[in-house]
């Protein structure tokens, strides 16, 4: 099973909403949040779960997507398996994922970014994965352009993270978007 945890303020389920979406054409998707308890989708299991802060994981094949304004200092303890997905912007996030010596993939505007912009207007973007690196089940992912019809209200973090999630479990190839 795939575990996904959404971290930061539970008053912002978009994101968790965006991804129940998307990964149900995918997988059997189960979504925790807030209070209420969606399953959706056929295929392999699917654990969605938004969570206002983690201290520890020991999942494997978990995935964290670190909102924006997240308590970042409250992690102490993850599986060196366990894979961070971050907004290049979160400095701070960042500093302190990399003492925790995991796998952290950095979504934003900037070059250095794993994945990022390649071009962007109004209703399309082409998303970019800047480099190679090892999914969680040891597949090679190779660096892609991706374009993606956007809805007016998808927030750029949002769609970086998704197509940051599905290289990371091998489904790019799979028309993720």
């Amino acid at each position: 099973m795939i575990c996904v945890g959404l971290v930061g303020s539970l008053d912002d389920n978009s994101i968790g909403n965006f991804l129940y979406e998307k990964l149900s054409k995918f997988f059997s998707v189960t979504y925790l949040s807030n209070g209420k308890l969606l399953k959706n989708g056929i295929g392999d299991d699917f654990l969605l779960f938004d969570i206002d802060y983690i201290n520890s994981c020991n999942f494997e094949n978990c995935i964290l997507i670190i909102k924006r304004h997240c308590p970042i200092n409250s992690i102490n303890n993850l599986n060196r398996a366990t894979v961070t997905i971050v907004s290049s912007d979160e400095q701070d996030y960042l500093k302190k994922l990399s003492t925790l010596n995991i796998k952290t993939i950095t979504c934003g505007s900037l070059g250095k970014d794993t994945v990022t912009f390649s071009s962007k207007n109004d209703d399309e973007i082409v998303i970019s994965l800047q480099r190679s690196f090892n999914s969680i089940f040891g597949e090679e992912i190779e660096p892609f352009e991706i374009p993606i019809k956007k809805a007016p209200n998808d927030d750029d973090f949002m769609i970086l993270a998704y197509i940051a999630l599905c290289a990371e479990i091998g489904i790019v190839d799979k028309n993720c978007h």
